[in-house]
């Protein structure tokens, strides 16, 4: 007679864990620096970490698709100068129709470069992603030599509409997320990440959601330029430089797992916001800045800790 072998699923969502330990650092936060949780500095966090959270929900597809990309803050940096520098010294309502959607392209197709060399020509991610970022980040510099430039005031004030503007923002894509979750290919980029070989047999192309996962990857750091733009008013050729890795990071701590097959948009806007929390929490106990790169490996390596033992809990 046969064993059946069933696996027992988690209690627990994918982003408990991170969820749980923001919480904690916050009430540790709050009591150490309570004039933090204004809600007009609340606001103004979020507002500033909105293009990470784009960029990092990129990541997360990428990685649920078992890849990666570490070219997303390069080419953040490219699209954003690309736009900036169209907008001119000038920006005029006729510019903003030009360079806005100039700049999606520009992301979009650097997306689909790496997602061409990593779904179709087979290069290890880590190979391809690094090699292009220097592409970009050497093409944002020729576009842009130095940080200046000027951005529509319609775009800057987009965001400080209200207090609670950015929050608005993070709902809009949470919801567009939950529907995302409901279909088929979102079904598909989970298959094709949890078991490739599997995926492929039950006629699942896994190179192309592979591919599309890149592609839209970009997009959302197209997305990410305009709102880095319209937060800091100007372009920055070099503003994507200590994006990429935070982004890893907040994935991780946010429950994908880095061998696929699972994705969770809560867990990664909480891992960013762990990140914001834990950096003004080294402030608040006077720790020196560069402690954050610390924190942040131990993060890591306690998050991949945590779901190495509950891997091995479910399939015990």
């Amino acid at each position: 007679m046969a064993e059946v072998i069933v696996k027992r699923r988690s209690p627990l969502p994918d982003w408990a864990i991170s969820v749980s330990v923001l919480a904690i650092a916050t009430i540790v936060l709050w009591f150490l620096l309570p004039g933090f949780f204004r809600p007009a500095n609340i606001a103004a966090q979020i507002r500033t970490a909105l293009p990470l959270m784009f960029l990092a929900v990129g990541q997360m597809l990428v990685v649920s698709a078992r890849g990666i990309d570490l070219s997303l803050g390069a080419l953040l940096a490219l699209a954003s100068s690309v736009m900036v520098g169209l907008f001119g010294a000038d920006p005029a309502l006729q510019s903003s129709l030009v360079a806005i959607p100039v700049a999606l392209a520009v992301a979009v197709l650097g997306g689909t470069i790496n997602g061409l060399l990593v779904a179709r020509l087979r290069v290890q991610p880590v190979v391809a992603t690094f090699a292009t970022a220097f592409i970009w980040a050497g093409s944002a510099l020729w576009v842009m030599p130095q940080p200046g430039g000027t951005v529509p005031g319609w775009l800057t004030a987009s965001l400080r509409v209200g207090p609670w503007a950015p929050v608005l923002v993070l709902l809009i894509a949470g919801v567009f997320w939950g529907q995302f979750t409901r279909t088929s290919t979102f079904r598909k980029l989970i298959a094709s990440g949890g078991d490739p070989i599997a995926a492929t047999n039950s006629g699942i192309d896994t190179g192309k959601v592979q591919f599309w996962t890149y592609v839209v990857a970009g997009l959302l750091t197209g997305v990410a330029a305009i709102l880095l733009s319209a937060d800091i008013a100007s372009g920055d050729p070099l503003v994507g430089a200590s994006l990429t890795l935070p982004t890893i990071v907040a994935v991780v701590i946010g429950g994908t797992r880095l061998t696929g097959g699972n994705a969770t948009y809560v867990g990664t806007i909480a891992g960013v916001l762990l990140l914001i929390v834990l950096r003004n929490l080294v402030f608040a106990v006077g720790l020196p800045y560069q402690w954050q790169p610390l924190i942040d490996g131990v993060l890591i390596l306690g998050m991949l800790a945590t779901g190495a033992g509950l891997n091995l809990w479910r399939n015990r």
